[in-house]
């Protein structure tokens, strides 16, 4: 990890990471493009006789350029057609000084804050 340069991103995702690990996830990807940076962590989980496997999938990203953060999460069917992943996403804009959000909350708090509120088991 410590060859990731982007300091404001590496420290979000060092606010999540917790979170995320306790929850069963793990790093499947990063990267760094021009000014853009990411990092996916996924989880899977095997089906049952009530369930399929399913997947989880959290995506994080940094748009240095325009001082915006991302995030997107999906479950998906690990068996099946594309058509049964069902996600959710969101775009923090923030001042680069201070790293808050323009209703001044810190954005590290709000990411933490969305990625709680996503975060539930895989099926079991």
């Amino acid at each position: 990890m410590d060859r990731r340069n982007d300091t404001p991103f590496r420290g979000l995702v060092d606010a999540v990471h917790p979170n995320l690990a306790a929850e069963g996830f793990r790093v499947a990807d990063r990267g760094q493009l021009d000014r853009v940076t990411w990092i996916d962590f996924e989880r899977s989980a095997p089906g049952n006789r009530d369930a399929p496997p399913e997947g989880q999938s959290l995506l994080l990203y940094h748009l240095g350029g325009h001082e915006h953060v991302g995030a997107r999460f999906c479950s998906y069917a690990l068996v099946g057609s594309a058509q049964d992943s069902r996600g959710t996403s969101t775009v923090w804009p923030y001042e680069p000084r201070t790293l808050t959000t323009p209703a001044g909350q810190p954005l590290a708090h709000a990411l933490v804050d969305w990625v709680r509120g996503r975060l539930a088991p895989c099926a079991e």
